[in-house]
């Protein structure tokens, strides 16, 4: 997969917002199979915090990282600093569908339930 460097189109201050105190690392549940840090809710703000700010390319590792967030939204209840996860989090995969035009399954299944997209626009590179 090619690296793509683009803006998320996502408020620096509310990626700003998050202090990386690591309290939201226990309410996830991806970081707590994986024991990963890109797969925390912490590791992927960094990871949209290197895209949208620094330019960094959005590599078929960081998508992963994005579309394995199950949005249970545990970190954002845990969370002191109010970090608006959730719009983070579906703005990213809302960008990932439909401006890269890669999704893996759980990112459609998840633009799907909420309305983002439709049967026929799926577009799965995996």
């Amino acid at each position: 997969m090619k690296k793509v460097a683009v803006k998320l189109g996502i408020d620096s201050e509310d990626l700003a917002s998050c202090v990386a105190c690591g309290l939201c690392l226990p309410h996830c549940p991806t970081y707590r199979v994986t024991g990963d840090e890109s797969r925390s809710p912490r590791g992927r703000i960094s990871l949209m915090v290197a895209a949208e700010l620094e330019g960094a390319p959005m590599d078929s590792e960081w998508l992963a990282s994005m579309s394995t967030c199950v949005q249970c939204l545990g970190c954002e209840t845990a969370c002191p600093s109010g970090v608006p996860f959730e719009e983070l989090i579906s703005r990213t995969l809302t960008f990932s569908f439909d401006v890269v035009g890669v999704a893996n399954d759980s990112t459609f299944w998840y633009c799907r339930v909420v309305g983002l997209c439709t049967t026929e626009n799926k577009r799965a590179k995996c």
